[in-house]
């Protein structure tokens, strides 16, 4: 479908036709520093060319190496904007980060739920984040409790990391086919399980697990990656724009992978200490 729009220069007005840009959302926490939630969304949603809309849960007072302070949002405030954006666009794809508490995660699935009903082709990818990459916890364990039983059993696909994944089953093993595979058994979703915090020093592997079977993304470590904060949330956001451009599931991940680690590649650098992702190139 196209659109006609108008369009002005400095010495004429014309007409110029261009395609309908995919809409996607996230649904996760603002972070002051911009390396996660919302900004690092937004900021991957347009650099692969997708519109992107937030609804913020929190805001989060951090930086790479501290959380001082997490404020989230009233379910008033929450509602408000999922009732705006969900009656106004056509959403491809939606991806929710950080849910603090159980209240909002029960606004948020009453609205995913009528737009499944709507958008039966559209895309939920659940980023379980438990805590943040200085270890803070980042959900109450009401809200963890509610987010297992009621939000992941409506994902098309969960992005936890190990640890997450060990938390969401209550496992011990840190044997990633068999994380994966419980994961999706456990939810009847495909999981994608990141491979950040695997044994290798010098590979990084995720995993995806689904109905056909196992797929294994694998790059190189690159130096000083492991100080990076919103390199899970970055990956997720990735693979939501490329879910809401019409890719397969198994193409969206490896281009989702290819856009995190071209990020890492480029990554801002502060003195030894204090580093973000880049822009990719």
């Amino acid at each position: 479908m196209a659109r006609t729009q108008s369009k002005g220069n400095y010495l004429e007005f014309g007409k110029y036709v261009t395609t309908e840009t995919p809409i996607a959302l996230t649904i996760a926490g603002s972070d002051s520093s911009s390396g996660a939630g919302l900004q690092a969304d937004l900021k991957t949603f347009t650099a692969a060319e997708v519109y992107g809309l937030t609804v913020a849960t929190a805001v989060v007072a951090e930086n790479p190496l501290e959380v001082r302070l997490i404020e989230p949002v009233s379910t008033v405030v929450l509602e408000a904007q999922l009732d705006l954006l969900f009656a106004c666009y056509p959403i491809a794809s939606v991806k929710t980060g950080m849910l603090p508490n159980a209240e909002q995660i029960t606004v948020i699935i009453k609205h995913l739920e009528t737009w499944k009903s709507s958008h039966p082709n559209g895309n939920l990818v659940v980023d379980p984040i438990i805590q943040s990459s200085t270890g803070s916890p980042l959900i109450k364990p009401g809200a963890l409790t509610c987010l297992v039983d009621q939000l992941l059993p409506m994902a098309d696909l969960i992005t936890p990391n190990i640890p997450e994944a060990k938390t969401l089953l209550g496992a011990e093993t840190t044997d990633p086919e068999k994380l994966g595979s419980d994961l999706a058994a456990r939810f009847d979703a495909a999981a994608l399980l990141k491979g950040g915090h695997g044994s290798s020093n010098t590979t990084a592997s995720d995993l995806l697990i689904t109905e056909d079977g196992i797929t294994c993304y694998e790059t190189n470590r690159i130096p000083g990656g492991h100080r990076l904060h919103g390199t899970g949330c970055t990956l997720s956001a990735a693979i939501t724009a490329y879910l809401a451009q019409g890719n397969a599931l198994e193409d969206a991940v490896a281009h989702g992978k290819a856009y995190i680690t071209n990020a890492i590649s480029h990554a801002f650098h502060w003195g030894p200490d204090l580093a973000a992702l880049g822009r990719p190139r």
